[in-house]
């Protein structure tokens, strides 16, 4: 894959975060759609999978 400029990097890079979300912490979609190595694949899906585990502690917090 490309990346172009800085900017189109983050712009990519935040839809690959954004897809991780969505799928939760199991690395392959990201891996397929983006064709991207196991290794930067689970590096997204574990950030995607601290945010949504930050998600969670702050709702408990909350109540």
């Amino acid at each position: 894959m490309r990346w172009g400029t800085p900017r189109s990097w983050w712009k990519v890079s935040g839809l690959v975060l954004v897809v991780a979300l969505t799928v939760g912490a199991d690395p392959l979609h990201p891996a397929l759609v983006f064709n991207l190595s196991h290794t930067t694949a689970s590096r997204y899906a574990a950030i995607a999978q601290n945010l949504l585990d930050d998600r969670i502690a702050q709702a408990a917090d909350i109540e």
